[in-house]
C-alpha cells in the first residue's frame, strides 16, 4: 500500500522533491478507501521520510506541515470488535493450544498484546495475574508498562484459570513460550490464519463471516462487551490499566448511549 502512495517520490532525488509533491501524496492518501487510522499511519510515514532527510542529511523538512486527520468520538463507532459468540467461532479454528489460550486471555482480560507476551508463570497466583511489565519484541527484553495505572492485578474467571493450567506444567519460565516468549510474527500469523480458517468454514456453510480485526481489538472487544452488559465503567477502566476513567470514556463513549437506554428501561420499572 505504501508504494502506491509514495510512487511519485521514487524517480526523484530528495533535493528535487518539493512541498507540493508531499501535498499531492497526502491528497492521494485522503482519497483512498482505507480507514482514517490507516491513512494517518501513511501520513506519519511520509513525514518520517522527510524528517530523516532533515536530521541526517541537512535537507529541508518539506513534510513537517502535513496534518494528520483529526479523530473524534464518531470515529469510535467504526471500531471492530467481536461478541463472545464471534470469538468462540474464531478460537475453534486456532489449532495451537498455546495461541488458543493466549488469544482467549486477551479477550477475557483486556490485556495488551505486549503485556500478555511478558507474563511469567510466577505472575499467576491463586487465579490473579500480576501485570508489571511488557515485551514488544523478544530482542528488546522487558519494558516498563505504558503508565503507572497499567501496573495492576487482574482476577481471572474459573474457565480462564483452568485453561492456563496445562501451560504451567510446560518447561520454561514464560507462560506463553518457554525460556523466550512467543514472537510477534507468530502471534500475528496464528491470528490471521485462525480468522481465515474460520471464515472459510462459515462460507462453506453459507453463514455470516466474522469481522476481520486486529489482535489489539481483542482488548477493545473485552471492554466493549463488559460496558455493553452494564459493567461499572470505573472497574472496567482499572481492569484495562487506563490512567483515568476519562480515557476509558473517550475510547468507548459510543457505548454510553446504549447504556443510557438500559438505564431508561430500569427507570420504567420504578
Amino acid at each position: 500500500m505504501w508504494r502506491i502512495f509514495f510512487t511519485s517520490l521514487y524517480p526523484k532525488k530528495h533535493t528535487s522533491v518539493k512541498s507540493s509533491d508531499y501535498i499531492t501524496i497526502r491528497s492521494a492518501i485522503l482519497d483512498s478507501d482505507y480507514s482514517k487510522s490507516y491513512k494517518n499511519k501513511a501520513i506519519t510515514l511520509l513525514k518520517s521520510i522527510s524528517r530523516f532527510g532533515y536530521n541526517f542529511y541537512d535537507f529541508k523538512d518539506q513534510a513537517k506541515m502535513l496534518a494528520k486527520l483529526s479523530t473524534n468520538s464518531d470515529d469510535k463507532k467504526d471500531m471492530q470488535v467481536w461478541t463472545p459468540a464471534k470469538f468462540d467461532l474464531f478460537i475453534a479454528h486456532v489449532d495451537s493450544y498455546v495461541y488458543k489460550t493466549y488469544f482467549t486471555l486477551l479477550f477475557r482480560t483486556g490485556l495488551r498484546r505486549s503485556e500478555g507476551k511478558a507474563l511469567l508463570k510466577t505472575d499467576l497466583k491463586k487465579g490473579i495475574l500480576n501485570i508489571d511489565k511488557s515485551i514488544r519484541s523478544n530482542t528488546g527484553g522487558f519494558r516498563p508498562l505504558k503508565n503507572v495505572a497499567s501496573r495492576r492485578k487482574i482476577k481471572l474467571d474459573d474457565h480462564m484459570v483452568e485453561m492456563l493450567k496445562p501451560l504451567l506444567d510446560q518447561p520454561g519460565r514464560f507462560l506463553f513460550g518457554n525460556e523466550e516468549p512467543v514472537g510477534i510474527s507468530s502471534i500475528q500469523r496464528q491470528f490471521v490464519e485462525g480468522i481465515s480458517r474460520c471464515n472459510l468454514f462459515l462460507k462453506s456453510k453459507n453463514q455470516p463471516l466474522i469481522p476481520v480485526i486486529r489482535v489489539h481489538d481483542l482488548r477493545h472487544s473485552h471492554a466493549s462487551n463488559l460496558i455493553s452488559m452494564g459493567a461499572n465503567i470505573v472497574a472496567v477502566s482499572k481492569r484495562l490499566g487506563h490512567s483515568d476513567v476519562n480515557m476509558t470514556l473517550k475510547v468507548y463513549t459510543h457505548l454510553m448511549k446504549e447504556s443510557e437506554d438500559k438505564l431508561m428501561s430500569i427507570l420504567d420499572t420504578f
